[in-house]
Formats: C-alpha cells, structure tokens, sequence
C-alpha cells in the first residue's frame, strides 16, 4: 500500500529516468530513492527516510526551494540532469493532492542562472549530425541568443569542437570524435528526418523556405539545428522564444586552429599546468564589459583570413587607438554598461 503523493511522484519519475527528479513539497525540493543518495552523496545534506504508507519508508533527501541555485551547479558539474517538478495548482484551492508537473530539466548547455554561469565565457549547447564525408554542427548559447550552424567536412570537425569549447553537445555517436571535457546527451529523433527538421525551423522561425539562412544544399546542417530547437522544447521550453534567427558560418572566413595549435599557441592557457594568467588571452584583454570579454575569446579562437573584413577590424582598432579623447569617453561609458546580452534575453 502506498500513498497518492508517492503515486505520483512514481509516474512522474518514469517519464524522467535517467534526470534527478526535483519534487516539490510545500517549500522543498525532495528527493527520493537511488536519486536521494545520489544528491545526499554529491551535495552533502543528510539521507533520512520517509513513510509512504504502511511499513514503507522510501530514502529521502531535500533542500529548501530558495536555496535551488546553491546546490544545482554541483550536481551540473558532475555530469547530472536535475528534472525540476512544480506544485501546478494553487494548494489553498486543491482538493485532495496537488497538481505537478517538471517545468524545466536544466542540463549543462541550459543554465540560466547567474550564478552558475561565467560572465567572461559563453554557455554553448552544441548538435552534431554526422555524415559520410561531411557533418551539421548547429550551437547556441540561450542566454545571449546566439544560433550557429554548418555543414562541415569531417576532417574539420574535431577543430570545431575545440574552438567552441560547448558545455553541452547533443550527437548520436560518441564513439569517433574528441568531445573533450563537454556533456554528452542523444539527439532528439527529429534529427533522424531530414523533412521532420525542415518542418520544425520553418514553424519555428514563421517562413516558407531556409534559404535566407544560408542553408541551401545543407540536409545536416538543418538537422543539427533542428536537434537544438527540439532538445530546448523538451527541457527549456521558455529559452526557445529567445532564438529568433538562425545564421550560418563559413570556415573560409577565418583559421581553424586545432586542440594542440590552441595549446602550443599558449591562446588561453599557458606552461605545463595550464596557468591561465600569463595566457595571450589574458594580457590582451583589457576590456571592461562581459560583452566585450565574450567577444575577445572569439576573436582569438577564430583569426580572421577574409582580407574585407580584417581591413575593416583593423581600421576601426586604428581610429580608437589614435584618438584618445573620444576613446577615453568610450572606456568611461563601458565600465557603466551591465551584460546587456544576457539582460535582454531575461526580458524576452
């Protein structure tokens, strides 16, 4: 015999099977079964045990709903997914037990939370779809908005991955490529259909044909991104809204340096033990803003080679650097600016 409140957390459990499941109680989160020890263990609270009917104590673990954000990012960092389940209904309007649902599986490609995330840094959730001689590569960092995809050759892949350095990378093979340090998770099944993900990012972006994104003649490219919006749907819905365009990038616009020309290069870590402080990275960056740093990673991960545009970075670099005054108000201005990026997407 056991208990409607155990009943339904036993169902909930079964659609979530391989997360954490977060159940909400009056104002904790409790924990049951093999995912209690597993949280008593990593974020060391206590194990204790509760009654769910006649001679049926179930192994219990909880903490308090406010303090969430203190404990998620250990169990992130172990390589968990933590399945969030709300109390739904209002308990003062509730008959009997009350409703609840998981609102959100927050995963390491999907952390909003400032706390857990590095300013300095973006939080990239990557999808890679494999081809014979080429694969998609979709990434976004759902707080700031950015959507990436392409279709590159195999061969490249490897730097790629290195350069974005994801938290997070959906695939369904994970046995042929260096994934290094990132989260693995399976890609939705969407991605298995090259018609089912065309279907999806025409929905999701309201137009009638993928060419204004760059993505003619890319089957892959479409199925990896296709993968992103479908993996958010499932376990971020509300970050969904903030992809509002999807742009392509081309391998031909700048360098791909590899995980070892990244090393040797000493680009953002430096001496045998990976000192970051003396990197290039680091002495170069004399920036203000998160924004700003953000951006300066990038540059560096991925040196220009298309002359246009290099020309015009170069130009714009030139005219700050020979007139002080109007470079000076700039600098004022910047260390007054917040993370804008990351605001704006909070709004939305």
């Amino acid at each position: 015999m056991t208990t409607p409140a155990r009943l339904q957390y036993l169902k909930i459990k079964k659609q979530y099977s391989k997360e954490i499941l977060f159940f909400r109680m009056g104002d904790f989160y409790e924990t049951f079964d093999d995912d209690a020890e597993i949280v008593a263990r990593i974020l060391e609270i206590t194990l204790t045990s509760r009654e769910f009917g006649k001679s049926n104590r179930i192994p219990m673990a909880g903490i308090p709903h406010h303090a969430l954000n203190n404990y998620l990012g250990k169990l992130i960092n172990k390589g968990y997914k933590v399945a969030l389940c709300e109390q739904v209904s209002d308990v003062s309007e509730s008959k009997g037990l009350v409703d609840r649902a998981v609102v959100r599986v927050v995963t390491a490609g999907t952390i909003v939370e400032d706390n857990m995330l590095d300013p300095k840094t973006n939080n990239y959730l990557a999808a890679i779809v494999l081809g014979d001689e080429q694969a998609g590569l979709a990434y976004t960092d759902i707080t700031t908005g950015e959507f990436f995809t392409s279709q590159i050759p195999l061969d490249k892949l490897d730097a790629q991955i290195s350069v974005l350095d994801s938290q997070e990378i959906l695939v369904h093979n994970t046995g042929v490529i260096n994934f290094g340090d990132a989260h693995i998770s399976d890609l939705p099944k969407v991605c298995a259909s090259i018609e089912n993900s065309t279907k999806a990012l025409l929905s999701h972006f309201k137009v009638h044909s993928l060419d204004s994104f760059g993505l003619k003649g890319s089957p892959l490219a479409i199925q990896a991104s296709a993968g992103i919006l479908a993996y958010l749907e499932n376990n971020q819905p509300e970050a969904v809204a903030a992809l509002n365009t999807l742009k392509s990038f081309s391998l031909e616009t700048y360098m791909v340096l590899d995980r070892q020309t990244v090393h040797n290069l000493e680009l953002f870590q430096s001496g045998r033990w990976g000192d970051q402080d003396t990197s290039l990275f680091t002495i170069l960056n004399k920036t203000f803003t998160s924004m700003g740093t953000r951006l300066l990673r990038e540059w560096i991960r991925r040196p220009l080679i298309e002359i246009k545009t290099l020309n015009e970075r170069q130009k714009a670099v030139g005219w700050f650097y020979t007139n002080s005054r109007p470079r000076e108000k700039v600098r004022k201005l910047l260390k007054k600016i917040s993370d804008i990026e990351r605001l704006i997407n909070k709004i939305k």
